[in-house]
């Protein structure tokens, strides 16, 4: 993503995962949370996440202090994105996702008979 752009929880969240190389489902399954619960998360849903669910999301992610605590500052500010230097290093080198198949990794590949 671009320095000085916007990022959300849902945008964070979703970045992390997908450089932590996961699905909704492994990642729902290393925290200890529903598939739902992540993909609202993601999603945006206009609900703020509980501090346990973000911590839980930190840890399954493996994330460095400085991208818990962009993390953890995300979540106490679901809707509203951070921007400039707080955007987190994690999302510099990150590609832009070409289809709005966010989450769907399976069904993707099961249309295209990978699986």
């Amino acid at each position: 993503m671009a320095s000085g752009t916007g990022v959300t929880f849902g945008e964070f969240l979703w970045h992390a995962r997908y450089a932590a190389g996961l699905t909704q489902e492994a990642l729902a399954e290393r925290a200890g949370l529903s598939v739902r619960g992540i993909a609202d998360l993601e999603r945006g849903a206009p609900r703020v996440p509980y501090p346990d669910t973000i911590q839980r999301l930190a840890e399954a992610l493996h994330l460095a202090e400085p991208d818990r605590a962009a993390l953890a500052a995300a979540g106490r500010r679901v809707g509203t994105a951070l921007v400039g230097s707080q955007t987190p290093d994690l999302l510099a080198t990150l590609p832009v996702p070409l289809t709005s198949f966010v989450g769907r990794e399976h069904q993707v590949a099961e249309a295209r008979g990978f699986n």
